[in-house]
């Protein structure tokens, strides 16, 4: 069995976005809710209300949603071939036989911080999960798991590749 190590960045940037999370919470009680604070509650259509809302409301899907598709454990175990993902944000845990998948594809995208190394999941065409050297520490050990997955290729990193992913394309 292979589990997930997290790289300190991922293991701070949970805690960090687990607090501005709950401060944006009790901002969005303090401004619209609370009646002592400030003297009478924000009205939403009004300038305030408006930024108010951007940074409470907005924000905090924002964060959620990154929670739920950057913060998972991955458990590979390569007996019975099978992936598990359990998420952090609301703890389910769901399992895929490798024969679930078409394949991966991998990828390099270069950053300020160096190479990013990432390994796409692909399952009719589409990419279901994303591994990459960014939050995970032992990358080549989770990327040796994969093996009896059928290997799609190198796939350069661009814009174009980037929106096809994050609206869900398909990208073969």
């Amino acid at each position: 069995m292979i589990y997930t190590k997290f790289t300190l960045r991922k293991t701070i940037g949970q805690y960090f976005l687990t607090a501005g999370l709950v401060f944006l919470l009790f901002l969005f009680w303090a401004f619209f809710i609370n009646k002592h604070y400030p003297a009478y509650p924000i009205p939403v259509f009004s300038i305030e209300g408006l930024v108010g809302c951007l940074l409470t409301v907005v924000l905090p899907i924002t964060i959620i949603y990154q929670m739920v598709v950057n913060y998972r454990t991955i458990t590979i175990d390569e007996q019975n071939k099978t992936i598990s993902f359990k998420a952090f944000v609301i703890g389910t845990i769901t399992t895929y036989d490798f024969d679930y998948f078409d394949g991966y594809i991998d990828t390099v995208k270069p950053t300020k911080m160096g190479m990013i190394k990432t390994i796409y999941l692909i399952k009719d065409n589409i990419v279901k999960y994303k591994i990459n050297t960014l939050f995970y520490e032992n990358f080549e050990e989770l990327k040796k798991g994969l093996r009896p997955l059928n290997y799609l290729g190198f796939k350069k990193y661009t814009l174009g590749l980037s929106l096809k992913i994050v609206f869900g394309n398909p990208i073969l």
